[in-house]
């Protein structure tokens, strides 16, 4: 009798408490843990994985945490990747070089789709955070070497 009503009751338990169907992956942006970004990316980048590894072939998702201020020269990337802007503002720009004032900014709720071996690039004027997702690995290309974190500069 106990068990009956006990199933009764499993459409009310908490869905942490609940079990996922096989595959399902749920992440509340409180229990992220944030870590410093991947070396092709300047310092001050944090990164979270919500899905797979964008270091690795398959479907990732990452949030990535930009702090004001923060500017990753043009580069290119060897697959498609896809953005969202979750808060904040993020300005792209296309093409071999910066051009002042050539940026787009891309506020909350933005979404962007870069076909591979687009030229851009990108910064933050207050702190953002995107989703980033698509199929890895993840690459970063700089078209100036002095703009490559990976080289010590």
């Amino acid at each position: 009798m106990r068990a009956i009503y006990l199933l009764a009751l499993l459409p009310m338990l908490p869905p942490a408490l609940a079990a996922l169907p096989p595959g399902v992956i749920e992440r509340a942006g409180s229990d992220v843990s944030w870590r410093m970004a991947t070396r092709s990316m300047p310092k001050g980048a944090l990164v979270t994985a919500l899905q797979g590894n964008p270091e690795r072939a398959g479907t990732y998702s990452v949030w990535l945490m930009l702090p004001a201020g923060y500017r990753i020269g043009p580069h290119w990337h060897s697959l498609a990747t896809n953005f969202v802007v979750l808060s904040g503002g993020l300005y792209v720009g296309y093409g071999n070089t910066v051009k002042a004032g050539a940026a787009d900014e891309h506020r909350s709720g933005a979404y962007l789709y870069l076909p591979p071996a687009t030229h851009h690039y990108l910064y933050t004027r207050q702190m953002t955070v995107l989703q980033l997702y698509g199929d890895g690995p993840f690459d970063i290309h700089y078209l100036d070497l002095a703009d490559d974190p990976r080289l010590g500069k």
